[in-house]
């Protein structure tokens, strides 16, 4: 099981709205390590270890008050997303309203931190093209050098 340790409900009480935030990856006031969404801006790009002590990706609505209503609070499987032209596995879980979205695999995580640390930008299309969200890079190497730091590395 792949649940989220930082706990992102704290974000909302510091009120992250900013437009900087969509410009590149920061360390929040509460510790969480965010990119906010370009395209829609409600959605947020966070990196966390999850309870497996792993380091995961992971896309977070962070005003999803139907979530647990509609998929529980167990984790399941979503539809694919293309990350960069690349086909990956998502699962998703609540806490709350919080609906949080990740690679399903080691893998396809894997892909995705490559691709935060290669590109300026990395998209995610929903698989049959009817949503896609984009996020920043910018500042991506040093925020994920902050996270392991945290752990002691890898």
């Amino acid at each position: 099981m792949n649940k989220i340790i930082i706990p992102f409900s704290i974000l909302m009480a510091v009120g992250a709205h900013a437009n900087g935030e969509m410009d590149g990856w920061y360390n929040s006031n509460s510790g969480l390590y965010l990119v906010q969404e370009m395209v829609y801006g409600k959605y947020y790009g966070q990196m966390a270890y999850a309870k497996s002590n792993k380091l995961r990706f992971y896309i977070v609505n962070p005003n999803d008050p139907d979530c647990v209503r509609s998929i529980g609070n167990d984790i399941v499987g979503h539809d694919p997303l293309y990350v960069n032209k690349k086909l990956v596995r998502i699962s998703q879980y609540c806490d709350g309203n919080l609906h949080y979205f990740y690679p399903s695999t080691d893998e396809g995580n894997a892909y995705v931190i490559k691709e935060f640390n290669n590109s300026d930008s990395v998209e995610f299309k929903m698989y049959d093209d009817s949503k896609r969200f984009l996020f920043s890079a910018k500042n991506f190497k040093n925020i994920y050098s902050q996270v392991l730091g945290k752990s002691g590395g890898i």
